[in-house]
């Protein structure tokens, strides 16, 4: 069982990245609401970029305050959902010539949906092939709208 202080020091460190990610998010609005020209809403890319960031900083302290895990393990928790991310990005930006934005879009943010909800349900008894499945659902959903909304 975690003592008091590591406890008490996981909460700052997730107030800490909170509020990071909120100074990071207005400044995101603000730099994207000059954008003149854009094909995909801009709470529809709000939502994807907060959800990539809140996916890297959540699961690996999960890992380490819940699952009790080290530090360098919470961080190796990650490469399944990095490395769908890069193979599925790959494969986004091909079906980018054959489909639309709009189509690419709504599929992926059901499946990122999907995999947000999985992540929401990991409990202190979960297995680390249970979170790295979970982990994979959400990757191979969030790939596809990095080339999207570079280009889009």
């Amino acid at each position: 069982m975690p003592s008091a202080d590591s406890v008490a020091d996981s909460i700052v460190a997730s107030g800490v990245l909170n509020s990071w990610e909120a100074w990071y998010t207005k400044l995101f609005w603000k730099s994207k609401a000059l954008s003149k020209r854009s094909s995909i809403p801009l709470k529809f890319r709000a939502i994807s970029f907060i959800s990539l960031f809140v996916s890297f900083t959540s699961i690996p302290l999960l890992a380490q305050v819940v699952l009790g895990v080290s530090p360098s393990i919470a961080g190796y928790i990650l490469t399944p959902m990095m490395l769908a991310i890069v193979i599925s990005s790959t494969i986004g930006g091909f079906l980018l010539n054959h489909f639309s934005f709009k189509s690419i879009a709504i599929f992926s943010m059901s499946g990122m949906s999907l995999g947000l909800l999985l992540m929401s349900r990991i409990g202190v008894h979960a297995s680390s092939l249970e979170i790295a499945a979970y982990m994979i659902i959400l990757g191979l959903s969030l790939g596809p709208l990095m080339p999207l909304l570079t280009l889009a």
